[in-house]
């Protein structure tokens, strides 16, 4: 196991810096890692002129640089958000045991980038890769509502999924098939996903609709929260 002292001391320097203390001077930083002035002066120093500090030339104060931020930047926009949502697809259709699906937008259709089975002999069966109309069915309403994209659903409709979070569709992309979709969410707050529960009508009712639409919501925020979403 290598350890280049130099760069420890370096990162212990940044990690000096938090929401609570954005700004700090020498004689701070200096206490919070332990070392002389003078070494942390240099260390500082370094880091400002790589553009991983910013030193306030009025106060002396250093705060993070943009060359952080740039690389927070690369780590957040690389999370694999269909990864993250896998688990918990999985653990939705072993509590309810419908068909749990992931869907984007591409070229102004939705498609569908993961799946997960009901292991019931009748049950809504969507393909990875599937094609479908944004203006039909509910997984379509919720990328709609929270996107830019040109569309002919009544705008109050699309308010309403907005405030409600969610959206409930039955027979809309098939005789018999009803669908419940939630939005997923970046570390902007961008909708980037709709995260859906489908299957035959007759399982959708006031006992089950209620309950499916809570356990999809909750899995909503907790897919958002490890992307970064903080609601």
């Amino acid at each position: 196991m290598y350890n280049i002292r130099a760069i420890e001391r370096a990162f212990k320097l940044l990690e000096c810096f938090s929401v609570k203390r954005p700004q700090m001077g020498v004689t701070e930083l200096a206490e919070h890692i332990g070392l002389s002035k003078a070494t942390t002066f240099r260390i500082a120093e370094t880091l400002e002129q790589l553009g991983y500090l910013h030193k306030d030339d009025s106060t002396q104060n250093y705060s993070i640089g943009a060359k952080v931020l740039g690389l927070g930047q690369v780590f957040l926009d690389d999370l694999d958000f269909r990864a993250i949502s896998l688990p918990y697809m999985k653990e939705i259709r072993d509590r309810l045991d419908e068909t749990i699906s992931l869907y984007i937008v591409v070229s102004n259709k939705r498609v569908c980038i993961e799946r997960i089975h009901s292991s019931l002999s009748l049950r809504r069966v969507v393909a990875v890769g599937e094609e479908v109309p944004l203006e039909r069915g509910a997984s379509g309403r919720i990328l709609l509502a929270f996107s830019d994209i040109n569309h002919n659903i009544d705008q109050a409709i699309m308010e309403k999924v907005r405030e409600d979070g969610y959206t409930y569709s039955a027979n809309e992309r098939g005789e018999g098939i009803s669908a419940i979709s939630v939005p997923i969410r970046n570390h902007k707050g961008k909708v980037i996903a709709a995260l859906t529960i489908s299957g035959p009508s007759f399982r959708y009712n006031e006992e089950t609709v209620p309950r499916y639409i809570k356990v999809m919501k909750d899995t909503s925020v907790e897919i958002s929260a490890k992307l970064g979403y903080k609601s």
